[in-house]
């Protein structure tokens, strides 16, 4: 049996994996799907640094498109967790983190991350250093 893998986007098959024959790989690739699960209930964590349009973004995902945020939670709200239902006719329900991004707050983060989470990093293209600010969130 001959299977090649190597420019497949799986990101859950190990380096190692790719060097054996394709019937390893398939066995592990069916061990995966054997104890994997749908999940209805997902994180969705907006991370990134203070300015950079983590808020802005969420509002757009979420369908919200109005501007307005509230001075409060500008100034006293280091994390703003929400559920939302993006179809109506889903179970899916992705409950959005929108991180304070002050420079204070930013290690912080770190000890809300999970291994079951979509991570979006926003970065400031108007700032010089917006490789550096993508090279610290990836990190």
């Amino acid at each position: 049996v001959s299977l090649n893998v190597r420019a497949n986007p799986f990101t859950t098959i190990p380096k190692e994996m790719l060097e054996h024959e394709g019937q390893v790989i398939m066995g592990y690739l069916r061990d995966i799907a054997v104890d994997s699960q749908p999940y209805s209930k997902v994180k969705l964590m907006m991370i990134g640094f203070e300015g950079s349009g983590k808020s802005s973004l969420l509002r757009q995902i979420r369908g919200n498109t109005s501007s307005f945020t509230s001075i409060f939670r500008e100034f006293f709200s280091l994390i703003d967790i929400r559920d939302w239902k993006p179809r109506e006719d889903s179970d899916l329900v992705l409950t959005t983190w929108d991180f304070s991004g002050e420079d204070l707050f930013t290690f912080t983060q770190q000890l809300f991350y999970s291994l079951r989470s979509i991570y979006v990093v926003t970065i400031s293209a108007a700032s010089l250093d917006h490789l550096e600010q993508l090279s610290f969130w990836l990190s």
